[in-house]
Parts: structure tokens; sequence; C-alpha cells
């Protein structure tokens, strides 16, 4: 986009929790989740930088804007566009958004095939996407 000289502000997500990195956390012994995330932080900024990837504008943490996802999870439970399962974790319900699948590309959902990354159960669509997973004791 740059290079056909598109203005472009790029935001590049970091993920600083989800259960892989508790995980890896709780196996390495490490008490502060940080001092995991930030190691791992700083290998892939070196990795860009010897790659000559042009830096993102922002680098914004997952933990930094939990108040604003819970925001918006709740807002999408509001449009009827999200659930929360029995468990505590919450999901998109892509049936319930018009269009979904169509917008991009022109999605088959007769053709999709699942899989299962043992959420299988609670989701009403397999479609759906975790937004939110729910604390799970002992990780």
């Amino acid at each position: 986009l740059l290079y056909f000289g598109y203005e472009v502000v790029h935001i590049c997500n970091l993920t600083d929790v989800d259960d892989k990195i508790i995980n890896r956390a709780n196996q390495e012994g490490i008490k502060v989740i940080t001092d995991l995330t930030r190691k791992y932080e700083e290998f892939f900024f070196t990795d860009l930088k010897s790659l000559n990837v042009i830096p993102a504008d922002k680098y914004p943490r997952a933990t930094e804007h939990i108040t604003e996802m819970m925001d918006m999870i709740l807002a999408l439970q509001q449009k009827g566009l999200a659930y929360e399962t029995e468990d505590g974790s919450w999901y998109f319900a892509t049936d319930k958004k018009d269009g979904y699948g169509k917008q991009l590309v022109d999605i088959n959902w007769d053709e999709m095939e699942t899989s299962d990354r043992g959420e299988g159960e609670m989701k009403q669509n397999p479609q759906d996407f975790c937004l939110w997973k729910a604390f799970k004791p002992g990780i």
C-alpha cells in the first residue's frame, strides 16, 4: 500500500497472554508472565529488523486493552453477535452476522471442514470463533 502511495497506519497487535504463554511460563517456573513475553517480544523485534521489515506505527499488547476488549464483547452480545458458553468463554456467532464469509471471499460453508481445538462442544456453530477464553485453574 505504501508503494502505491497510500497513507498507512500499521498496527501490529502483540498477544502477551494466552494458554500457550501461560503453560510455557509454568513449565519454565516463571512467576511474572511479562518476564517471558518481553523476552519473546525482543526476539520478534530483532527478527523484524534483521529481515528489514518496515516497523509498525504501534504495537499494542493485549493486556493493555482488557477493558476495551470486554466492552467490545458486551456490545457484540447486545447486538446478538456474541454469546457466552457454560465455562465462561465468549464466541462470535458467525451465522448471526449478515454477509459473514461473503465480504472478502465467497466462502462455501458446505465445503468447509471443521477442526476440533477442544472447544467444539461449547460452540453453537463450528464456524464461530473465540473472542475470550475463560479462566482455567492450574494454567
